[in-house]
């Protein structure tokens, strides 16, 4: 008995001690942008923190426009395009560089790689990235909260057409001014993510207005997670960005879900279009107006704005709900995108009322063809008259209006132009508003 426990002692001493498997994976980028026929390359490093040599299998899933294609590069070696699994194999401590590279091509859009990696020593140990591209020929940057942007590219591209939109997932990298500044426009979409906007996210969006930038924010908790006492995000210096930045003032969270928000009569994006919210929408936000200068686009049940529209530092159209839980009823939806582009889209400064008591608000629909109806506010009653200009400043058409204090609107009819770019002046006691407008026959 005494020779059997010498040994089983022995045999025990002799066991190596359990060797634990590890890694990390630090990449530099997830997302960038390119133009047609240039390569996306995002740079990492992964490291074996493990106590023995590893072998460490990277698998990609692709999610990309038709002729796109993606690869793995580890250091100089690149793998071709079809391989979806490669192997790495580091001793402990070692490093390799990665490179996750997306091929953009001819079809305009954004794609994304779903990338794995598996430690061959412990296939429990295990991680999922997500690297994104997008075409910089996108008619517009869509700021998504999750990593892969599905549910809201397929509404987007369903209710927008012909326009495209470009997904960058939030969730994987925060956009920089730049990213922003490469599109004409900027659709930032807060979802879930918390806080709705960062540190960073205030100082990009802040320089983005201030340079003229184009932005949607759409959103519940987008305003309460930074202006509400009661929210673990809240601080006086992100309520003070906020109320500064957006013009907006947050009031309370709107309840019950799903509420029908009413448009604003007169204004260009509100008026004759009320939204059903689906039950989905528990947490909206009800603002007000604040600093700046800006106008109500919708309203909740209760009459506080649901959503407003800042044209005096940049252009920002700023609802306190979710676009994605809207419901489609006749078309609601792609005429809700159609006005906020339009919106955005127009020249600005131009129709600041800080500095006209005589504002345009826009016309609708544009393009159009070959009526459209302008609109526009003026801060008391009597005579002006309407001038409709080409791109040269050669006058096509005047007429003399009657016009009353408050909104106002007029019919112009293109039939005798052709197709093109115009701009229109509104003119009453020295006071000049102007627009743009496109004739699409």
């Amino acid at each position: 008995m005494r020779h059997l426990l010498i040994i089983i002692v022995m045999l025990a001493a002799a066991l190596p001690a359990f060797a634990a498997a590890g890694f990390t994976f630090e990449p530099v980028h997830q997302v960038g942008t390119a133009g047609q026929f240039e390569l996306v390359s995002l740079h990492c490093w992964l490291t074996n923190t493990g106590d023995d040599r590893d072998t460490y299998t990277l698998h990609k899933d692709e999610f990309l426009p038709a002729d796109w294609q993606s690869s793995f590069c580890e250091g100089e070696i690149c793998y071709p395009p079809f391989l979806h699994d490669v192997e790495v194999i580091l001793d402990p401590g070692a490093s390799a560089e990665i490179l996750v590279d997306i091929q953009v091509n001819t079809v305009v859009g954004s794609g994304y790689d779903n990338v794995t990696i598996t430690s061959g020593n412990d296939p429990g140990v295990t991680g999922e990235w997500v690297f994104a591209a997008i075409h910089n020929s996108c008619d517009v940057l869509v700021i998504e909260d999750t990593f892969d942007g599905t549910a809201l590219r397929t509404l987007l591209e369903t209710h927008m057409a012909p326009m495209i939109p470009g997904i960058w997932p939030r969730a994987a990298e925060a956009p920089t001014l730049a990213d922003l500044q490469a599109f004409p426009k900027t659709f930032w979409f807060t979802g879930t993510h918390a806080p709705s906007f960062d540190v960073g996210d205030q100082a990009v969006i802040g320089d983005f207005l201030s340079a003229g930038g184009k932005l949607l924010i759409s959103g519940q908790n987008a305003a309460s997670d930074l202006c509400d006492p009661g929210s673990a995000w809240y601080s006086v210096d992100s309520c003070n960005w906020y109320e500064a930045t957006t013009g907006s003032e947050w009031t309370a969270n709107h309840g019950p879900s799903g509420p029908l928000l009413s448009g604003e009569p007169g204004s260009y994006l509100g008026d004759n279009l009320d939204l059903q919210l689906d039950l989905t929408q528990v947490e909206c936000d009800e603002l007000a107006l604040g600093a700046g200068v800006g106008s109500v686009a919708f309203r909740y049940p209760n009459g506080n704005p649901a959503g407003l529209i800042r044209t005096d530092n940049g252009r920002l159209v700023n609802l306190g709900f979710d676009i994605e839980g809207v419901e489609d009823d006749r078309g609601t939806l792609a005429t809700l995108l159609e006005r906020i582009c339009t919106v955005l889209d127009e020249p600005t400064g131009v129709d600041h009322p800080a500095a006209f008591a005589l504002r345009v608000e826009g016309n609708y629909p544009n393009p159009f063809n070959p009526k459209t109806s302008i609109r526009f506010t003026a801060g008391q009653s009597g005579t002006g008259e309407l001038s409709v200009l080409d791109l040269r400043g050669r006058l096509l058409h005047s007429e003399t209006l009657l016009i009353s204090e408050g909104v106002n609107q007029v019919e112009f009819g293109g039939g005798n132009l052709s197709s093109g770019v115009y701009f229109y002046k509104v003119q009453m006691n020295g006071e000049t508003a102007a627009g743009r407008m496109v004739l699409a026959k």
